[in-house]
């Protein structure tokens, strides 16, 4: 088990630095450790790894509240977020000097890549509150449909969605980038998004977006905002609720593959992608 608070530490220019104290051990500072002052009202931010003894104990997560405090909690890795009783930074408290939260208790557990990945997705959201492991990547035995409706020969993506479409519900909720480069292709028949990394030769295809926030030609980096996830193209039957595929293919191909074996598993790449962003 590890006992721990959170730390945090408002500097004069109003950004505030954060970090984790463990029982009777120094204060680890994560790399990734920062609100800003213009920090997005009520959006839940994270920090990088807090990594104690080469063990990821998990992220710490900050958000600024309408009344103009901070409200801090921590992730464990593999775990749901908690929050402390004592969370909040007052807008009165003393700037340059660390103040901490009550303690907290967890155990970690081996985080489970998908869930790393789609917090990255669609940031502010926990993995708890994601629907990612209904329709995964991979090959098929049964199948069904014409050969190119990606199930014959396997699904050859990943799909995502927040657990607010559930239902065939609508909701407007932004995905976004999950690794570096240059956007190829959007639209077409199925809400497609393409994007080239030249250093690992890998196109991701996001598809069914039923907003595209980006044009051809645009550099994005892990986590710029991509569009909104939808059903358009081959899930738009009304049934069928709001969701991102993802699929992972080699070079710059940029179409849907025909069945698992066009593609990648894009768990694997994905996730390495995320965690050394």
């Amino acid at each position: 088990m590890v006992h721990g608070r959170v730390v945090a530490l408002r500097h004069d220019d109003g950004a505030v630095e954060f970090g984790f104290q463990p029982q009777d051990n120094p204060r680890i500072l994560p790399e990734q450790r920062w609100l800003p002052a213009d920090a997005t009202i009520g959006r839940w931010l994270r920090s990088g790894p807090v990594v104690q003894a080469g063990l990821e104990l998990g992220r710490i997560n900050a958000r600024q509240l309408s009344n103009g405090r901070i409200e801090f909690g921590f992730t464990p890795a593999g775990g749901e977020r908690l929050l402390p009783r004592a969370r909040f930074l007052r807008t009165d408290s003393e700037t340059n000097l660390w103040l901490r939260s009550s303690s907290i208790t967890f155990q970690v557990r081996p985080a489970d890549p998908r869930a790393t990945i789609v917090e990255v997705l669609f940031p502010g959201q926990s993995a708890s509150q994601i629907n990612y492991d209904y329709n995964n990547w991979g090959p098929s035995l049964t199948g069904y449909g014409d050969s190119c409706d990606g199930y014959r020969g396997g699904h050859s993506g990943w799909d995502v969605q927040t657990k607010s479409v559930a239902g065939a519900a609508t909701a407007n909720v932004a995905f976004h980038s999950l690794t570096n480069g240059e956007v190829t292709a959007i639209g077409g028949t199925l809400g497609k998004i393409a994007v080239y990394d030249a250093d690992t030769d890998r196109t991701t295809v996001y598809l069914h977006a039923r907003r595209i926030d980006v044009s051809v030609g645009q550099r994005v980096s892990v986590g710029t905002r991509l569009g909104i996830q939808g059903n358009f193209g081959l899930s738009s039957d009304p049934t069928v609720s709001e969701h991102v595929h993802i699929e992972v293919r080699t070079g710059r191909r940029i179409s849907a593959a025909c069945g698992a074996t066009g593609t990648i598993n894009p768990i694997d790449h994905l996730h390495r992608s995320v965690a050394g962003r």
